[in-house]
Protein backbone atom coordinates (compact mmCIF):
# COMPACT_ATOMS: atom_id res chain seq x y z
CA UNK A 1 0.00 0.00 0.00
CA UNK A 2 2.96 2.30 -0.28
CA UNK A 3 4.74 4.73 1.97
CA UNK A 4 3.22 6.77 4.77
CA UNK A 5 2.10 9.33 2.23
CA UNK A 6 1.08 6.59 -0.22
CA UNK A 7 0.62 6.80 -3.96
CA UNK A 8 -2.45 8.34 -5.54
CA UNK A 9 -3.74 5.51 -7.73
CA UNK A 10 -6.15 7.95 -9.37
CA UNK A 11 -3.02 9.61 -10.82
CA UNK A 12 -0.52 6.74 -11.00
CA UNK A 13 -2.00 3.93 -13.09
CA UNK A 14 -1.38 2.23 -16.44
CA UNK A 15 -2.71 4.41 -19.26
CA UNK A 16 -4.50 3.01 -22.29
CA UNK A 17 -2.46 2.42 -25.47
CA UNK A 18 -3.90 5.38 -27.40
CA UNK A 19 -2.96 7.81 -24.62
CA UNK A 20 0.56 6.36 -24.47
CA UNK A 21 1.01 6.70 -28.25
CA UNK A 22 -0.15 10.34 -28.10
CA UNK A 23 2.21 11.10 -25.18
CA UNK A 24 5.18 9.56 -27.02
CA UNK A 25 4.39 11.71 -30.04
CA UNK A 26 4.07 14.83 -27.86
CA UNK A 27 7.44 14.09 -26.17
CA UNK A 28 9.05 13.23 -29.52
CA UNK A 29 9.85 9.68 -28.36
CA UNK A 30 10.01 7.14 -31.21
CA UNK A 31 7.29 4.50 -30.91
CA UNK A 32 9.67 1.67 -31.81
CA UNK A 33 12.16 2.31 -28.97
CA UNK A 34 12.22 0.51 -25.65
CA UNK A 35 12.51 3.25 -23.04
CA UNK A 36 14.67 2.77 -19.95
CA UNK A 37 13.72 5.46 -17.45
CA UNK A 38 15.57 6.99 -14.53
CA UNK A 39 13.64 9.64 -12.62
CA UNK A 40 15.22 11.52 -9.74
CA UNK A 41 18.08 13.88 -8.99
CA UNK A 42 21.06 13.70 -11.33
CA UNK A 43 23.68 13.00 -8.69
CA UNK A 44 26.59 10.51 -8.61
CA UNK A 45 25.17 8.96 -5.40
CA UNK A 46 22.09 8.01 -7.40
CA UNK A 47 24.18 5.67 -9.58
CA UNK A 48 23.75 7.73 -12.74
CA UNK A 49 27.32 7.14 -13.96
CA UNK A 50 26.86 3.37 -13.59
CA UNK A 51 23.59 3.56 -15.51
CA UNK A 52 25.20 5.56 -18.32
CA UNK A 53 28.04 3.02 -18.59
CA UNK A 54 25.62 0.09 -18.64
CA UNK A 55 23.41 1.79 -21.22
CA UNK A 56 26.38 2.43 -23.51
CA UNK A 57 27.29 -1.27 -23.33
CA UNK A 58 23.69 -2.38 -23.90
CA UNK A 59 23.47 -0.23 -27.05
CA UNK A 60 25.91 -2.64 -28.71
CA UNK A 61 23.37 -5.46 -28.24
CA UNK A 62 20.11 -3.56 -28.63
CA UNK A 63 19.77 -0.78 -31.18
CA UNK A 64 16.14 -0.16 -30.23
CA UNK A 65 16.70 1.21 -26.70
CA UNK A 66 16.61 4.78 -25.42
CA UNK A 67 17.59 6.07 -21.99
CA UNK A 68 15.31 8.76 -20.57
CA UNK A 69 16.71 10.75 -17.64
CA UNK A 70 14.27 13.00 -15.80
CA UNK A 71 15.04 15.19 -12.80
CA UNK A 72 17.03 18.02 -11.29
CA UNK A 73 20.56 18.18 -12.69
CA UNK A 74 23.14 18.47 -9.91
CA UNK A 75 26.13 17.20 -11.90
CA UNK A 76 25.94 18.85 -15.35
CA UNK A 77 24.58 15.63 -16.86
CA UNK A 78 24.88 16.85 -20.45
CA UNK A 79 28.67 16.50 -20.32
CA UNK A 80 28.17 12.73 -19.82
CA UNK A 81 25.61 12.29 -22.60
CA UNK A 82 26.77 11.32 -26.04
CA UNK A 83 24.53 10.28 -28.91
CA UNK A 84 20.85 10.64 -29.65
CA UNK A 85 19.72 7.66 -27.61
CA UNK A 86 19.95 9.43 -24.25
CA UNK A 87 17.34 12.10 -23.55
CA UNK A 88 17.46 14.41 -20.54
CA UNK A 89 14.37 16.25 -19.28
CA UNK A 90 15.00 18.63 -16.37
CA UNK A 91 11.69 18.09 -14.59
CA UNK A 92 8.18 16.78 -15.02
CA UNK A 93 5.05 18.02 -13.32
CA UNK A 94 3.38 14.87 -14.65
CA UNK A 95 5.62 11.93 -13.70
CA UNK A 96 2.76 9.49 -14.32
CA UNK A 97 2.99 10.38 -18.03
CA UNK A 98 6.74 9.71 -18.06
CA UNK A 99 6.26 6.31 -16.37
CA UNK A 100 3.61 5.40 -18.94
CA UNK A 101 5.77 6.13 -22.00
CA UNK A 102 8.59 4.01 -20.53
CA UNK A 103 9.21 0.27 -20.65
CA UNK A 104 11.64 -0.21 -17.75
CA UNK A 105 12.27 1.88 -14.64
CA UNK A 106 15.81 1.79 -13.26
CA UNK A 107 16.90 3.11 -9.87
CA UNK A 108 20.64 2.42 -9.47
CA UNK A 109 21.00 4.42 -6.25
CA UNK A 110 23.96 3.92 -3.97
CA UNK A 111 22.08 5.65 -1.14
CA UNK A 112 18.34 6.16 -0.83
CA UNK A 113 15.77 6.93 1.82
CA UNK A 114 12.66 5.04 0.72
CA UNK A 115 12.29 5.04 -3.05
CA UNK A 116 8.79 6.37 -3.57
CA UNK A 117 9.48 6.31 -7.33
CA UNK A 118 9.41 2.52 -7.12
CA UNK A 119 5.84 2.41 -5.86
CA UNK A 120 4.78 5.14 -8.30
CA UNK A 121 6.25 3.27 -11.28
CA UNK A 122 4.83 -0.02 -9.98
CA UNK A 123 1.37 1.55 -9.77
CA UNK A 124 1.80 2.33 -13.49
CA UNK A 125 2.69 -1.37 -14.04
CA UNK A 126 6.22 -0.46 -15.09
CA UNK A 127 8.88 -3.16 -14.52
CA UNK A 128 11.54 -2.00 -12.04
CA UNK A 129 15.23 -2.82 -11.63
CA UNK A 130 17.05 -1.30 -8.68
CA UNK A 131 20.04 -1.64 -6.41
CA UNK A 132 19.82 -3.94 -3.42
CA UNK A 133 20.34 -1.31 -0.73
CA UNK A 134 18.75 -0.76 2.65
CA UNK A 135 16.69 2.29 1.62
CA UNK A 136 15.05 0.51 -1.30
CA UNK A 137 14.29 -2.83 0.36
CA UNK A 138 11.06 -1.45 1.82
CA UNK A 139 9.66 -0.68 -1.62
CA UNK A 140 11.50 -3.09 -3.96
CA UNK A 141 11.33 -6.82 -3.25
CA UNK A 142 13.38 -8.97 -5.62
CA UNK A 143 11.23 -11.05 -7.97
CA UNK A 144 8.03 -9.76 -6.38
CA UNK A 145 7.59 -6.23 -7.70
CA UNK A 146 10.91 -5.86 -9.49
CA UNK A 147 14.43 -7.13 -9.86
CA UNK A 148 17.36 -6.13 -7.68
CA UNK A 149 21.03 -6.12 -8.55
CA UNK A 150 24.18 -5.97 -6.44
CA UNK A 151 25.06 -2.32 -5.86
CA UNK A 152 28.06 -1.13 -7.85
CA UNK A 153 28.08 -4.27 -10.04
CA UNK A 154 27.57 -2.90 -13.55
CA UNK A 155 27.61 -6.40 -15.07
CA UNK A 156 24.78 -7.47 -12.78
CA UNK A 157 22.81 -4.29 -13.56
CA UNK A 158 23.34 -4.87 -17.28
CA UNK A 159 22.17 -8.49 -16.99
CA UNK A 160 19.02 -7.46 -15.11
CA UNK A 161 18.11 -4.72 -17.60
CA UNK A 162 18.78 -7.13 -20.47
CA UNK A 163 16.42 -9.66 -18.85
CA UNK A 164 13.66 -7.03 -18.85
CA UNK A 165 14.42 -5.89 -22.42
CA UNK A 166 14.04 -9.47 -23.65
CA UNK A 167 10.95 -10.26 -21.58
Amino acid sequence: KGSIKGVDTNKFYKFDLTTVKNLKKKLNIPHDKKIILYMGRMDPNKGILDLLKVFKDLKYKFSNILLLLVGKDEMNINKFIDGNDIVYLPHSNNPEQIYNVSDIFCIPSKREGFGNVIIESSACELPVVGSDIFGLRSSLVNNLNGITYKIGDCNDLSDKIETLILD
